[in-house]
C-alpha cells in the first residue's frame, strides 16, 4: 500500500465513535476534513477536536441528512462486529443498506469503504458474509465506487485505520480486497517475534469482568501495528476465571507461582513475558485498553515507566476517602523519593522491561506499584504520566482495602528510601 496520506478531503466516519474507527478518525483528522457518525463517541473524538454527531448508525434519515450536510468526498463505515448474534448481524444489513442507498440517492458517486472486521464469538460467519455479499451485489447493481473489505489479523491484514485510509485514497469497484499487510506472518517470523508490549492481568474470582476486557484487548490487538502478548495469571481463584480467559485466543493463563497477592501475580507474569515493554492491568474492566497505545508510545521515548493517570483522565471509582488516601501517599512518594507524580498508585502502568529485569522483586501485594517506581528511579530512567480514564469496577467489589493497604503502601515508600537496591547478579 502506498504510504501516501490522505489529505484535503471530507470523510464521513459512520460507525466511527469506538474503536477501531476512532483510530481512523484520529488518523485523518489533522489533514482532512472529518465528521463521526455512531450511537456513542469516545470522549477523545471530541478532546481531540474531531466533530461528532451522536445517532444510530442504521436511521436512514440521519444517514441521509448527515451526507447532504457534509457533501463527503469518501465515506468510510465500520460494520458492527459485537454484541448478540442476531442483533449484530441486524445491524450489519441495516446499516449497510441504508448506507449504499443513502450514497445512491445523493448520487455524486462517492468512494466508500464498508470495512468489516471478523464476527464476535457466537455470530456465525456464514451471516456476516451475507450481509457483506448484500452490501457488494447492492453497490454493483447501482454503480457505486463501494469496497467491501474484510479484516482478519490471523491472515495478516494491516491495521484497519491504515487499510482503510488506503483504500478511501483508491478505491478499485464493489470488490473483496483483503487489508494486506506488507509482510505475511510467514515470512515475519510472527510466532517466534519478541512482542512490542506483554500485557499482565492478575485475576482473582474474575471470571465476570475478564470477558469483556479480553474482548477489548483482542479488539485492539486487531486494530493496531502493535504486537502485544495477553498474559492472565490466575491468583487462587475460586470461581471460573481460568477458564473464561481461556476462551479468548491467544491469551495465556497461568497461575501464580508466588505468594498470594497481586504483586506475586504480577511478578509472575512479567517473569514469563516477552515483550519489549511490560503492562500491568487490572481485570475488573477498570482500565480502558484503548489508553495503551498513548502509554505505550510514552514509554518509547525515554524506557522508562508511564502511569495512566487518573487525576488528568478522570474516574469513575473514586471516593473522597480514596481519592484522598491516593494524594496523601503520592505526596509522600514525592518527598521520599524526590519524583513527584499526580498518580502514583494507579495500577496501569508500562515500562521497559528492565526495570523488572535488573532487580529482585519481593513485594506480594500491592506495594508492588511502589517497588516498580523506585526502581525505574534506580535505573535513571524517567517516570512521567498520560491522561488514562479510570472506569467503574464492571461487577464485584474491590479487592484494595483503604486502610490495610494504604498502611502497607506508606510503609513500603518508607522503605524503600532506606534499603539498597536488590540488583540481580
Amino acid at each position: 500500500m502506498s504510504e501516501t496520506r490522505l489529505e484535503g478531503r471530507r470523510v464521513l466516519v459512520v460507525g466511527g465513535g469506538t474503536f477501531p474507527g476512532l483510530e481512523l478518525a484520529l488518523r485523518l483528522h489533522p489533514h482532512n476534513e472529518v465528521l463521526v457518525l455512531d450511537a456513542s463517541v469516545d470522549a477523545r473524538v471530541s478532546s481531540a477536536g474531531v466533530p461528532s454527531r451522536r445517532l444510530d448508525p442504521t436511521d436512514f434519515s440521519d444517514l441521509a441528512e448527515a451526507l447532504g450536510e457534509l457533501k463527503p468526498d469518501a465515506v468510510a463505515l465500520f460494520a458492527g462486529d459485537g454484541g448478540e448474534a442476531l442483533s449484530q448481524v441486524r445491524s450489519r444489513v441495516l446499516g449497510l443498506v441504508h448506507l449504499l442507498e443513502a450514497l445512491r440517492l445523493d448520487g455524486r458517486k462517492v468512494p466508500c469503504v464498508v470495512a468489516a472486521a471478523e464476527p464476535a464469538p457466537g455470530v456465525p460467519a456464514a451471516l456476516a458474509e451475507a450481509a457483506e455479499a448484500l452490501a457488494r451485489a447492492y453497490a454493483s447493481a447501482h454503480g457505486l465506487r463501494a469496497v467491501v473489505a474484510r479484516h482478519s489479523p490471523s491472515a495478516g491484514d494491516t491495521p484497519l485505520a491504515e487499510g482503510v485510509e488506503a483504500l478511501l485514497r483508491a478505491p478499485d469497484g464493489a470488490s473483496n480486497p483483503r487489508l494486506r499487510s506488507p509482510r505475511k506472518p510467514e515470512e515475519s517470523g510472527a510466532s517466534d517475534a519478541v512482542p512490542d508490549v506483554s500485557v499482565v492481568i492478575p485475576a482473582r474470582n474474575e471470571a465476570e469482568n475478564l470477558p469483556l476486557l479480553l474482548d477489548e484487548l483482542d479488539r485492539l490487538r486487531r486494530s493496531t501495528r502493535d504486537s502485544i502478548e495477553v498474559i492472565v495469571v490466575d491468583d487462587r481463584s475460586s470461581d471460573a476465571t481460568s477458564e473464561v480467559a481461556r476462551r479468548t485466543p491467544g491469551t495465556r493463563v497461568m497461575p501464580s507461582a508466588h505468594p498470594a497477592g497481586k504483586g506475586g501475580a504480577l511478578r509472575t507474569g512479567f517473569e514469563a513475558a516477552r515483550g519489549k515493554f511490560l503492562c500491568m492491568m487490572d481485570a475488573d474492566f477498570s482500565h480502558r485498553p484503548q489508553d495503551l497505545p498513548a502509554l505505550l508510545a510514552e514509554a518509547r521515548t525515554h524506557g522508562g515507566l508511564v502511569i495512566g493517570s487518573r487525576l488528568t483522565g478522570g474516574s469513575e471509582e473514586f471516593t473522597r476517602v480514596r481519592a484522598f488516601g491516593n494524594i496523601v501517599l503520592t505526596l509522600a512518594f514525592g518527598l521520599i523519593h524526590g519524583r513527584y507524580v499526580s498518580d502514583a498508585l494507579n495500577g496501569y502502568k508500562v515500562f521497559g522491561r528492565e526495570v523488572f529485569t535488573a532487580f529482585d522483586y519481593t513485594a506480594t501485594g500491592y506495594e508492588i506499584e511502589i517497588e516498580l517506581l523506585v526502581n525505574t528511579l534506580r535505573l535513571g530512567r524517567p517516570i512521567t504520566e498520560v491522561p488514562s480514564r479510570e472506569r467503574a469496577r464492571l461487577k464485584g467489589e474491590a479487592k484494595s482495602k483503604v486502610i490495610k493497604d494504604g498502611t502497607r503502601f506508606l510503609a513500603r515508600i518508607v522503605w524503600e528510601g532506606l534499603r539498597p537496591a536488590r540488583r540481580k547478579a
